[in-house]
């Protein structure tokens, strides 16, 4: 406070030095021309001829109205120039209180879409912890994951041993949602709460925001549940996910199932089979 009264006052001293240093030598400037001529033409007596009053009246307008002129002029110039940094410097100052006022905007409207999207997060994993749901029956996820992921590599070793070599396809998502079928899984509870999710995330403009929600679904939501959830809603939403692939799940147990079912096929041997831990 002290340091900020001490410019000031700095500043508002050398302006009022330039002031009347400025006054001086305009006082000067008037002056000398007047002196100048009383100096040379001048009589004892003030002179009553109007003559000579007219000559010194065409004198001054010539000498000290261009004085006067010009520094007229000059402070115009000064002022505006003044008057110009002036606002130079608002000018800058509100577009920094803009940029400022901007950026805690959007870093309230970030922290206000994570918190939304962490109260879907709630909702969706709280239905995928519970049993699934199999031909009216509910079993556990072990049980479920190790039925599941025996299908998966069982079905792939099917598809890549077709003997028309141009029908032959490994893996894709649809594969996912037929097994499900097949098992007669129902996901009801838990389909409309991930589409939720998943249109959140497909739907955020902002890059910043749409990375947090992300790690937070990656970071709290069972990656196993989510590879078959996701191949339930497949047909649903597969124009969101080739148009944002990183909305997928892809688990370890999943890439292990996958890659035996296709080695058996490649070696023509017969279809996998083994138990949850050994994919």
């Amino acid at each position: 406070m002290a340091e900020n009264y001490g410019n000031d006052f700095g500043g508002n001293g050398r302006a009022a030095w330039m002031l009347a240093i400025g006054s001086m030598v305009a006082l000067i400037l008037v002056l000398a021309p007047i002196a100048f001529y009383f100096y040379n033409f001048s009589t004892a007596q003030i002179s009553k001829d109007p003559a000579d009053w007219s000559s010194f009246g065409s004198y001054v307008a010539g000498t000290v109205g261009t004085v006067l002129a010009i520094a007229s002029v000059t402070a115009l110039i000064v002022t505006l120039r003044s008057t110009s940094s002036q606002h130079s410097r608002m000018y800058a100052l509100t577009l920094r209180a803009l940029e400022k006022s901007e950026r805690q905007l959007q870093l309230m409207e970030r922290q206000h879409g994570v918190e939304v999207f962490q109260g879907f997060l709630d909702e969706l994993r709280t239905s995928i912890e519970k049993p699934v749901r199999v031909r009216n029956s509910d079993v556990s996820h072990d049980q479920f994951f190790a039925d599941a992921y025996k299908r998966l590599s069982v079905s792939v070793w099917a598809r890549m041993s077709n003997n028309n070599q141009e029908a032959r396809r490994g893996f894709d998502l649809m594969l996912s949602g037929g097994i499900l079928r097949e098992m007669g899984v129902s996901f009801h509870a838990q389909r409309t709460k991930l589409w939720i999710v998943i249109n959140f995330l497909d739907k955020c403009e902002s890059l910043e925001l749409r990375s947090e929600c992300l790690r937070l679904a990656r970071s709290k939501l069972n990656e196993d549940m989510m590879f078959w959830l996701c191949g339930d809603i497949y047909l649903e939403m597969r124009e969101v996910f080739l148009r944002r692939n990183d909305l997928l799940f892809f688990p370890k147990r999943a890439a292990r199932a996958i890659e035996r079912g296709t080695e058996s096929a490649l070696a023509q041997g017969p279809p996998p089979n083994g138990q949850l831990e050994d994919f």
